[in-house]
């Protein structure tokens, strides 16, 4: 699932010859760094008591390079039910997951620089009231949602502020996700305005009472300051 560009019109965009006849962004040309830590944002978590945690990600970069060409970006979420690695049934369920690491290398060995990403999880799945695990489970979403909104602007922060030390194109970014991560890539794509929220019948109560009240959790794209919540990196720009 993409933001804003398919890969085949992408690939078609950006592809340059390199040299013995390979392709950039099409051919395997190059290695592929160890991955290199990254905090993107900070928010409030539930599963950590609704204290402010640090949302991580693991940045994967061509080795070999040696061209001032810009590079696209893939970013990829993680699956696991908005829930953590094993508590969710699975054995998968963070951005180390094999899954990731392997579809990120072979965009990395391409050209591109490949981010795996954590985002904030948790919700009530053994709660006994339907109405509570819609609730919890659509929150999970709407939370996680911001926080891809956040890595957007982190992202276009290194560039505009730090030197673009990754060498990225901020303006080829694209999003995919695994399992419950393509589900948060949804509502990244989808959700922009609170009245998209409130016009969205999954996201009413019983008595059509939306259930995200942006003065606790802020507006989709997570850039207002919330009685308990946070932005969660500077607003360069909004993706």
């Amino acid at each position: 699932m993409f933001k804003n560009y398919t890969l085949p019109v992408l690939l078609l965009a950006i592809c340059s010859t390199l040299g013995f006849g390979q392709t950039l962004f099409l051919d395997e040309a190059f290695g592929v760094s160890e991955p290199e830590t990254m905090v993107y944002g900070q928010n409030y978590n539930v599963i950590a008591g609704n204290t402010i945690t640090p949302l991580p990600m693991d940045v994967y970069t061509p080795t070999g390079d040696t061209s001032s060409n810009l590079r696209p970006v893939v970013v990829m979420f993680h699956t696991g039910n908005f829930l953590p690695q094993y508590l969710n049934g699975g054995p998968y369920g963070n951005r180390k997951d094999s899954v990731n690491v392997e579809m990120l290398s072979r965009f990395v060995r391409k050209g591109f620089v490949g981010i795996s990403a954590d985002y904030r999880l948790g919700w009530q799945p053994t709660a006994e009231n339907q109405t509570v695990r819609t609730e919890t489970l659509l929150k999970a979403v709407y939370r996680a949602s911001q926080d891809a909104h956040a890595l957007a602007r982190y992202l276009r922060k290194t560039v505009a502020e730090n030197g673009n030390p990754m060498q990225i194109d901020t303006s080829k970014i694209m999003f995919m996700g695994v399992g419950s991560g393509g589900y948060l890539v949804n509502a990244f794509n989808y959700l922009d305005s609170i009245e998209q929220i409130e016009q969205n019948l999954q996201f009413l109560d019983s008595d059509f009472n939306s259930l995200i009240d942006t003065a606790i959790m802020s507006n989709p794209e997570g850039t207002i300051m919330a009685t308990n919540h946070v932005v969660n990196s500077p607003a360069i720009a909004l993706m």
